[in-house]
């Protein structure tokens, strides 16, 4: 997909393409359990290893991955641990801070906060309410 965006034969989209791939395979493990990229390797301002990595400076290589997935690499990062996260809360009944660790965040209170600017609401709320279609109905008419 990215790869009809560089110059012709370059191999920058298909190494994003099989790097957003192995990113979302590997994005569950805790931190330093080794197999898979540093949490650190796509947080702003060291996107390098990535860069180089792909051939490319670090500006070109944010620039191809807006255009692969319309958001930046931390944002991507940050998406899948997100969803990581909840997934882990809602199927295995993880708690928050364990969910927060497995995924890579050091701090529940920092995951606590971008869940619910993501989701919309706290962690545990949002498992609540996709656990009983009823608390979400009765949430709806408590609030009027």
């Amino acid at each position: 997909m990215l790869s009809a965006l560089g110059p012709a034969g370059h191999p920058a989209g298909h190494f994003l393409s099989q790097w957003i791939d192995s990113t979302r395979d590997r994005l569950p493990n805790p931190p330093g359990a080794g197999g898979g990229t540093s949490s650190s390797d796509c947080n702003a301002g060291r996107s390098e290893p990535l860069a180089k990595i792909a051939g490319m400076g670090v500006s070109t290589l944010h620039h191809h991955f807006r255009a692969l997935t319309a958001m930046s690499p931390l944002q991507y990062q940050k998406q899948l641990r997100l969803h990581a996260a909840r997934e882990r809360m809602l199927m295995d009944g993880m708690d928050t801070a364990s969910a927060a660790f497995e995924v890579g965040y050091e701090s529940a209170s920092q995951f606590n906060r971008e869940y619910s600017r993501f989701f919309g609401q706290p962690p545990m709320r949002d498992i609540r309410t996709l656990r009983s279609p009823s608390a979400l109905s009765l949430e709806s008419v408590s609030s009027r």
